[in-house]
C-alpha cells in the first residue's frame, strides 16, 4: 500500500511528464488550429465585405465626378467643374480622378497631379473596378439619355482598409493568445489529474525493476483501464516471482555451457570445413598404387622413395581419420568391440607402421612386453592398435635424437607406457594437452606439424574402452604416456589369424565410376590374389550380380546411373524376392561419417572399406567374406 501511496504522491514522472506534455501539446493545437481557422473565415469575410463596401462607394462617387465633369466640360460651367473637384476632395480616399469625353478632351482633379495626368482611358461600357497594388481604380462609363459621352477614371486610396484590418487582425491575435493560454491551462489541470494513476502505476514498475522484489503487490483502486492495467501487472509480478525462483540457479550454468558449447563447435565446424573428405579421393589413387608398388621387386633405393610416398600419404590419411574420429565421437556412434586378441600383434602392427618415421631419424624403437602382460585379452585391438600408433608416431615425431620405447605390463588390468627422450611438454601446456586442437608450444608445433586432434582422440578412445591416458613430461627430458585399460584375459591362441587365409578364390565384383579408382582397386585386389571384375555404375553392378555367383561386392557410393545405396536396395530386394542368400556387400567409399555409415548399413551394406584404400582393411573384408563363404 505504501508503494502505492508514495507513488501516487508524485506530480512527475518519466512516463506521466511524456503523455502530460503530449495531452497538453494537443489540446494547444487543436485550440489554436480551431481558432486560427475560425479568425481566417472571419476576417476574410470581413475584408472581403470592406472592399466590396469600399467599390460600391467609390463607384457612386466615379458617377458623381463623371455627371459634374461632363457639364463643366461641354456648357464651360466653372462651378460643375468646382463641384466635380469637391466632390473628389469630400472622399476621405480617393486620391485622382480624370474624366474624358467622346472627342477626346480631358480634365483632371486630385492634389496627386501627377498621378491624375497617367490615369488612361480604355472605353469601357459598364463599370469596371480592380485592386491593384497601392490602391482601388474604378473606371465608370458615363451616360447621357441613355448614350455613352464619357469616361471617368478614379483612383482610390486602401490603405484606411488595411489599416482597420489591421487593427482588428492584432485584437484578434490578443484574443486568441488568451484562449490559447487558458486552453493549456485547463488541459494541463486535467492531464495531471487524469494521469496521476499513470504515474503511481510507473513509479511502481521502476521501484520493482531497479529492487527486483517481485513479491510487491499494487492495490487496484479503479475499476476502469487503469484498474484493469493494475490487475495485469501485479499478475506479471506473480509469474516473474516464480520464474525468478527457477531461473537464478540457472542462469550462470546454463551461460558457461553455451560458450563453452559455442567456443568448441566454432573450432570443430571450421576445422572439419578445412579438412574436407574430397581429400581422400585423390589419396586413394597414390596410397593404392604405393601400397600395390611395394609388394613388387623393387631396388632398395626404389623401395626407400616409394615407402616415403607411402609414409607421406599415411600421414595425410592419419589426419584425416582423426577427423572422422572425431566426428565418430561426438555423435555418439562409436562401438567398442570385445574380443580376443594376441597383445604381442597389436604392439607389433601399430610399431610398424612408425618404424619408417623411426629409421629416418635415426632413433631407437625398442618394445618391451613384461610376462605379465605377454599373451592374449580380450577388447578391441583395433582401437587400443589405433592408440598405441599415435603415442608412438607422436613421441618419434617430437624427439630429435635418442630412443623411443614402449612397454607392457599385466598387473591390475593392461598398463602400456610409451616413453620418449623429446623435447617435453611445458608445464602450462600440460593440463590443456588432450583438449581437442591442442598442441604443445607454438615454436614446437611449426616445427613438427599436427594437427592437435590425436592425443584427444586417444584419450577419449581410453575412456570409452573403461580406461584412462595420462601424461608426465619434463621440458628437455622427455615424455611418458601411459595407457590403462581394466581388460580381461583372454585365452591363448584365441585370436583369429588371417595370415594363412586364401582369398584368391574369391570371385568379386567391384561397382566404382572413377577410372583411376578402377585401376587403384583393380591393382591391389590383383597384389592381394584376387582378379575382380569392374563395371562402372550401380545399374551395371545389378545386372553383373544377377548374372554371377559373387562372394563379395564392392560398391563404390556416388556413380552416375544409379547410386551405391540404390544398387544395394535393389539387389536386397530381388534377394528377398527370389529367396536367395544374401551376397556379402561392402561400401568402397570417401564418405564415411556416421551418418552416412548408418545409411549405408540401412540399405542393406555389411561393411564399409574407406578411401583412401588400405591393403589390410581391403584384406581384412576379403578375409570376412571367405569366411562367410567357408560357413
Amino acid at each position: 500500500m505504501g508503494l502505492f501511496n508514495r507513488a501516487e504522491a508524485r506530480t512527475a514522472g518519466a512516463v506521466g511528464g511524456g503523455l502530460e506534455a503530449r495531452v497538453v501539446a494537443i489540446a494547444l493545437m487543436s485550440t489554436v488550429v480551431a481558432l486560427m481557422a475560425a479568425f481566417s473565415v472571419y476576417q476574410y469575410k470581413n475584408w472581403d465585405a470592406d472592399r466590396a463596401e469600399l467599390a460600391k462607394d467609390s463607384t457612386q462617387l466615379a458617377q458623381a465626378i463623371g455627371a459634374a465633369a461632363h457639364k463643366g466640360l461641354t456648357s464651360g460651367d466653372a462651378e460643375a467643374s468646382m463641384m466635380a473637384s469637391r466632390l473628389l476632395d469630400s472622399s476621405g480616399n480617393a486620391v485622382a480622378a480624370a474624366y474624358s469625353d467622346l472627342s477626346g478632351r480631358r480634365v483632371q482633379f486630385g492634389k496627386a497631379a501627377g498621378l491624375a495626368a497617367r490615369l488612361n482611358f480604355k472605353g469601357v461600357k459598364s463599370v469596371q473596378t480592380h485592386f491593384r497594388a497601392g490602391g482601388l481604380e474604378v473606371r465608370a462609363p458615363h451616360y447621357v439619355a441613355g448614350r455613352r459621352v464619357g469616361e471617368v477614371v478614379l483612383w482610390v486610396d486602401d490603405r484606411e482598409v488595411l489599416m482597420e484590418r489591421l487593427s482588428n487582425i492584432s485584437i484578434a491575435l490578443g484574443l486568441s493568445l488568451l484562449a490559447t493560454l487558458g486552453a493549456g491551462l485547463v488541459a494541463r489541470r486535467l492531464a495531471r489529474t487524469a494521469l496521476a494513476p499513470l504515474r503511481a502505476l510507473d513509479e511502481a514498475m521502476e521501484t520493482v525493476a531497479a529492487s527486483r522484489d517481485f513479491s510487491a503487490r499494487l492495490p487496484v483502486a479503479r475499476d476502469d483501464e487503469v484498474g484493469r492495467l493494475t490487475r495485469s501487472f501485479n499478475r506479471l509480478l506473480g509469474g516473474l516471482q516464480d520464474y525468478d525462483c527457477d531461473l537464478r540457479g540457472a542462469i550462470q550454468e546454463a551461460s558457461d555451457a553455451c560458450d563453452e558449447a559455442e567456443r568448441a563447435n566454432r573450432m570443430k565446424s571450421q576445422f572439419l570445413a578445412n579438412m574436407g573428405h574430397e581429400l581422400r579421393t585423390p589419396l586413394n589413387g597414390v596410397l593404392g598404387m604405393t601400397q600395390a608398388l611395394l609388394l613388387d621387386d623393387l631396388s632398395a633405393g626404389q623401395r626407400e622413395r616409394v615407402e616415403v610416398i607411402l609414409s607421406s600419404g599415411t600421414a595425410l590419411l592419419t589426419v584425416l581419420n582423426d577427423v572422422l574420429d572425431l566426428a565418430d565421437m561426438d555423435a555418439g556412434t562409436v562401438s567398442i568391440e570385445a574380443a580376443p586378441f594376441e597383445l604381442e600383434a597389436v604392439i607389433r602392427q601399430a610399431c610398424e607402421t612408425a618404424v619408417t618415421l623411426a629409421e629416418s631419424k635415426g632413433l631407437e624403437l625398442e618394445v618391451e612386453i613384461d610376462a605379465t602382460a605377454a599373451g592374449a585379452w580380450i577388447g578391441d585391438a583395433t582401437r587400443l592398435r589405433q592408440v598405441l600408433y599415435n603415442l608412438v608416431a607422436n613421441a618419434l615425431k617430437f624427439t630429435a635424437a635418442g630412443q623411443v620405447q614402449v612397454r607392457a605390463e599385466g598387473e591390475g588390468g593392461l598398463v602400456i607406457s610409451v616413453t620418449d627422450s623429446g623435447i617435453g611438454i611445458a608445464p602450462d601446456v600440460l593440463p590443456r594437452l588432450f583438449e581437442t586442437f591442442t598442441q604443445g608450444e607454438g615454436e614446437a608445433t611449426r616445427r613438427f606439424g599436427g594437427a592437435g586432434l590425436g592425443l584427444s582422440i586417444c584419450r577419449r578412445l581410453a575412456g570409452l574402452m573403461g580406461g584412462t591416458l595420462e601424461a608426465q613430461s619434463e621440458v628437455g627430458h622427455g615424455s611418458v604416456f601411459t595407457i590403462w585399460l581394466p581388460l580381461e584375459r583372454g585365452a591363448p591362441g584365441a585370436e583369429a589369424s588371417a595370415a594363412g587365409t586364401h582369398v584368391a578364390d574369391l570371385r568379386v565384383l567391384v561397382a566404382e565410376d572413377n577410372e583411376t579408382n578402377q585401376r587403384v582397386v583393380r591393382t591391389v585386389l590383383n597384389a592381394l590374389g584376387v582378379d575382380p571384375t569392374v563395371v562402372p555404375d550401380g545399374r551395371a553392378a545389378v545386372e553383373a550380380w544377377g548374372r554371377g555367383d559373387w562372394d563379395l561386392v564392392l560398391m563404390d557410393i556416388q556413380m552416375p546411373v544409379r547410386d551405391g545405396v540404390t544398387a544395394t536396395r535393389d539387389i536386397r530386394r530381388i534377394e528377398a524376392e527370389q529367396g536367395l542368400s544374401p551376397t556379402r556387400i561392402v561400401a568402397l567409399t570417401a564418405n564415411a561419417l556416421p551418418a552416412q555409415v548408418s545409411e549405408y548399413e540401412a540399405a542393406g551394406m555389411d561393411g564399409v572399406v574407406p578411401k583412401p584404400i588400405m591393403i589390410d582393411q581391403l584384406h581384412a573384408a576379403l578375409v570376412e567374406a571367405f569366411e562367410g563363404k567357408a560357413a
